[in-house]
């Protein structure tokens, strides 16, 4: 395909492929910037639709989206589960630390100063 788009820069001559990037499409560099998105995305879906299976592509995005939502569910599960166990720690450390300091103010409390 021939965009004709100017020539913006040259190949990097500094390059490790330089020779042979030359031989094949000569030093001319182009930005694909340049070349509209829609464009873009025609010359690269007309290869892909040459090998691509649409049909189990399609089932396999399929595929993804329900192991996705069973992957979401768990997560809500698991996190569910866990703040709850973290919540039950705080409750516990709270009431052993409010029994500690109970008993703190009481042996203050018993001896004289």
């Amino acid at each position: 395909m021939d965009f004709e788009l100017p020539p913006k820069i040259k190949a990097k001559e500094t390059s490790v492929n330089y020779e042979k990037f030359v031989e094949e499409h000569a030093d001319d560099v182009f930005e694909l910037e340049a070349i509209p998105p829609e464009d873009l995305q025609e010359i690269l879906r007309q290869p892909i639709d040459g090998v691509i299976d649409i049909d189990k592509f399609n089932r396999e995005i399929d595929r993804e989206k329900k192991d996705a939502t069973f992957l979401e569910a768990t997560r809500r599960e698991v996190y569910s589960v866990l703040s709850g166990i973290a919540g039950e720690e705080e409750e516990r450390a709270s009431r052993k630390w409010s029994g500690s300091h109970e008993a703190l103010e009481v042996a203050h409390a018993s001896h004289p100063r």
